[in-house]
């Protein structure tokens, strides 16, 4: 790793080659580079053939760079500062794109992959975790999501069409019931220990 600046950490062309064991950027198709402190993308952009790219756990800010990696088909920015997705709409051969725990706030930030027509799988929350983005509290989001991306097949960890779709909506349902009613249990009157109330019967 290389710094390009004081506050600014990125990947060089000669670590990109020893961690993929190739001799030529162009002949890179994969490449892990979660957790290692980017700030900038370096020369990650030069490799035209990347199929899939993992750069979750960093402090990215932008990555709308990417947008030259037109053979892209998997990409996971979890956890880093993103706040949209300008220069994603050339991501043609994108299937799949991991974007929980950065910074959108607006639902129109999301537009540039409303043209992805190979994008199925987008997560940008994943439930019971803190991973998510301002965005996902928008009453809109998920009915923004399901028409802008009518590709989709699962949105944030969850199959929203396709084959099965109707059943795993189904059990969602059955859960979140489940959850209600055991919050109006533990809300009844009782004593401290949560126990209910003891009525007494008249004789």
């Amino acid at each position: 790793m290389a710094a390009a600046g004081k506050h600014e950490t990125e990947v060089t062309e000669k670590e990109l080659k020893k961690l993929s064991g190739e001799f030529d950027l162009e002949c890179i198709d994969f490449v892990d580079l979660s957790d290692r402190g980017l700030t900038s993308l370096g020369a990650i952009p030069l490799c035209s053939s990347l199929r899939v790219l993992h750069l979750s756990c960093n402090s990215l800010t932008s990555a709308a760079a990417l947008g030259q990696l037109a053979q892209l088909e998997e990409l996971d920015l979890s956890a880093n500062h993103i706040t949209g997705v300008d220069g994603f709409e050339t991501l043609e051969a994108l299937r799949r794109l991991d974007l929980p725990g950065n910074e959108i706030a607006q639902l129109e930030a999301l537009l540039p992959l409303a043209g992805l027509l190979h994008l199925q799988r987008l997560t940008l929350q994943l439930p019971g975790t803190p991973l998510t983005n301002p965005v996902c509290s928008d009453p809109a989001y998920p009915t923004f999501t399901r028409e802008t991306f009518p590709t989709l097949v699962w949105l944030d960890g969850e199959k929203i069409s396709g084959p099965g779709s109707e059943f795993y909506i189904q059990c969602r349902g059955i859960d979140e019931q489940l959850e209600r009613a055991a919050d109006r249990h533990k809300n009844r009157p009782g004593d401290e220990n949560g126990e209910p109330e003891k009525r007494g019967i008249g004789k």
